[in-house]
């Protein structure tokens, strides 16, 4: 037995119950506004990048000194998450800023972040407080330039931008977050028009005898109130 789509009937159950489809995606568009405007905590990201090179680097082997600084960049990586770092980084924000954060809150919310063949990566922190982050991000540098060089051998660390406090947050994505409530509110809205039509098996006149089931029309009776 096949089944064959009706388009036209789905776009008739659609076309009727078109004021529920735009009362869901009202509602998942207020549900995505609250939890972006309201419950979520805005998230600010600080950048810094660092270029790490030999200073002493012979002309001809410039081009394999680079890839290997290149390649050492994954090393440094995981240099600056470490605890030698961030032990330092801790103390400093404390006896600078009166900051006092936890190892596990500074690794969670720093990163770092590296592009292909490039002796420049960018040291990201991820905060609630935008300056606290921007402070953050320049001390992890500071803290990085003075240590590696003591713990691999490199002798040339530039800090090419510190970071600056910034006004607008990583997180929550408004726009994302405002279509996308809408979206699923619309999309659950035609799920629910969908599933109550197809479950719903009422004759309501002629129409759904003949066109749905296929039915002859054989007459009508019409219907007698009971007298006294």
């Amino acid at each position: 037995m096949e089944t064959t789509v009706n388009f036209g009937n789905i776009f008739n159950v659609f076309k009727k119950n078109w004021k529920l489809i735009l009362l869901t995606g009202v509602l998942g568009l207020l549900v995505s506004s609250v939890l972006t405007f309201i419950i979520i905590t805005p998230k600010y990201e600080a950048t810094v990048q660092i270029l790490v090179s030999r200073k002493n680097a012979s002309q001809a082997n410039y081009y394999n000194d680079q890839q290997a600084d290149i390649q050492m960049i994954n090393t440094y990586k995981d240099i600056i998450t470490n605890d030698v770092i961030l032990r330092s980084v801790r103390q400093n924000m404390i006896a600078l800023y009166n900051i006092n954060l936890s190892m596990s809150d500074l690794k969670s919310n720093i990163s770092v972040e590296t592009q292909a063949n490039s002796q420049v990566f960018s040291i990201n922190v991820t905060d609630t407080n935008s300056g606290r982050g921007s402070k953050l991000a320049n001390q992890v540098a500071k803290v990085f330039k003075e240590k590696v060089k003591h713990i691999v051998d490199i002798n040339n660390v530039t800090i090419v931008s510190e970071s600056q406090p910034s006004s607008v947050p990583v997180t929550p994505k408004k726009g994302e977050n405002l279509i996308l409530g809408t979206a699923v509110g619309i999309l659950l809205g035609i799920i629910i028009v969908y599933v109550r039509d197809a479950l719903d098996i009422n004759v309501r006149d002629v129409e759904d005898i003949t066109k749905n089931l296929g039915l002859i029309n054989l007459g009508v009776v019409n219907r007698q109130d009971k007298r006294n």
